[in-house]
């Protein structure tokens, strides 16, 4: 029973099969490589998408912050050179806004809270733009009256407040994205080294297989059934030659018990007449 199971253990389809797996497993192995690297490059384009929108954001705060400046110093001096920053803010919370349009677009949430934003925004411009005129075209004191009511103030707070919501989901975005894919690469690792393993113990299998699967074809010898001759580098020798030249081992003859009986018996079997020597 134990050498029929070693034969089955050691036959040529338990040898592919076994070679077949380790190959399957190498393969396996490359397919979650790049499933794995498919999935850090993922994860690096949502964390670029989201230190983008967070460029983005503090980048219409100080827009916002160079306007309501502006504001303040044309207010104080009635000089047209501090409204450059307003003049250069306007057109450009637009474009940032149009921005963060485009990168929150798979974002409902924050879409809403985008639309919210656009309104304060253009509300705090055109009270700064409302106050500017006043004093242009009525003195000091009437634009005074608007900024004297905290609308602007309270419209900016307004701004501040939305643009630091935002800003904090997107870190906490980034947080939750820098811990997932740090998760994944862990367990891609783990699972990476795993089939490795295995696939390399697989593969020292089928390389004793093999192993003793040579050591049995090298032990194995072609002896001819009618003249019991064994095959040797290709010639048909005695086998007391084939012992000579393999294992440098001399013979020496002699009869067996079995030989010597089944002789006896055809002696006694032959009749006397029947043979001249055996008359002499």
């Amino acid at each position: 029973m134990q050498t029929s199971a070693r034969a089955l253990i050691l036959s040529r389809p338990a040898v592919f099969a076994t070679l077949l797996a380790a190959f399957g497993l190498v393969i396996a192995s490359g397919v979650l490589a790049a499933f794995s690297t498919h999935q850090v490059a993922a994860a690096d384009r949502r964390a670029a998408h989201a230190q983008q929108t967070l460029v983005t954001l503090n980048g219409l705060l100080a827009t916002m912050n160079e306007a309501e400046t502006a504001q303040r110093g044309f207010l104080l001096t009635h000089d047209d050179k501090y409204l450059a920053p307003y003049e250069a803010a306007r057109p450009r919370y637009r474009q940032e806004l149009a921005a963060l349009a485009r990168q929150f677009d798979q974002d409902l949430v924050a879409r809403r809270g985008l639309e919210e934003l656009t309104r304060l925004c253009d509300a705090r411009f055109a009270e700064i733009e409302r106050t500017v005129n006043l004093r242009r075209e009525h003195g000091i004191a009437p634009a005074l009256n608007v900024i004297e009511s905290d609308e602007g103030w309270r419209v900016m707070q307004q701004v501040r407040e939305k643009l630091t919501a935002l800003q904090r989901e997107e870190l906490s975005g980034i947080a939750q994205l820098t811990a997932t894919a740090a998760h994944q690469a862990r367990t891609y690792e783990l699972l990476h080294m795993a089939l490795l393993a295995v696939a390399a113990a697989l593969a020292g299998t089928v390389a004793w297989m093999l192993a003793r699967r040579l050591h049995q074809l090298e032990g194995l010898i072609k002896v001819c059934a009618w003249t019991h001759r064994v095959q040797w580098e290709g010639k048909w020798i005695r086998f007391e030659e084939y012992l000579a030249r393999r294992f440098n081992l001399q013979c020496t003859h002699g009869i067996s018990d079995e030989a010597a009986r089944q002789m006896r018996e055809e002696i006694e079997k032959t009749p006397i007449d029947a043979d001249p020597e055996l008359k002499g």
